[in-house]
C-alpha cells in the first residue's frame, strides 16, 4: 500500500531527534500508529493525502489539496486530539476534535468534502 510506504519513509527520515538539523523531536512510533488508525478510518472516496512532520512537536500533518487556495490539514500526534484547519478559496476555518479509533469526526469529513467540491 502506498500510504504505508509513505509513513515508513517518514519514520525513517524523521525517527531521530534533530532530523531538521536543529532540535526537532523524533517522530514517535505511537504517532505513526495514530496516523495509520486515522487513515484507516477514512472512507474509500477520500483521496490519498500528503504528509509532513512538524519540527516543533513531532506531530504528522495530513493534508488534502483541492486546487488553488483549497487545503484542509489535520495534525495527528500522540493523543486523540486532532487540530484541523482549512481554506476553500473564500473562507477559512479551524477546530480541534477528538478521534476515537474507527470513528472519524464529522468535522473532518465535511472539511475534506468542502475543499474537494
Amino acid at each position: 500500500m502506498q500510504i504505508d510506504s509513505k509513513l515508513s519513509e517518514l519514520l525513517e527520515s524523521h525517527g531521530i531527534s534533530g532530523w531538521d538539523g536543529a532540535e526537532a523531536p523524533a517522530l514517535a512510533d505511537a504517532t505513526i500508529v495514530n496516523v495509520r488508525a486515522f487513515i484507516q478510518a477514512l472512507p474509500p472516496w477520500v483521496p490519498d493525502p500528503e504528509f509532513a512532520v512538524d519540527p516543533d512537536d513531532g506531530a504528522v500533518s495530513i493534508e488534502w489539496h483541492g486546487g488553488p487556495a483549497r487545503v484542509f490539514s489535520v495534525s495527528v500526534g500522540l493523543t486523540d486530539r486532532l487540530a484541523c484547519a482549512g481554506i476553500d478559496g473564500t473562507a477559512s476555518w479551524h477546530g480541534v476534535v477528538h478521534f476515537e479509533t474507527g470513528n472519524l469526526p464529522d468535522f473532518v469529513l465535511q472539511s475534506i468534502q468542502r475543499i474537494l467540491a
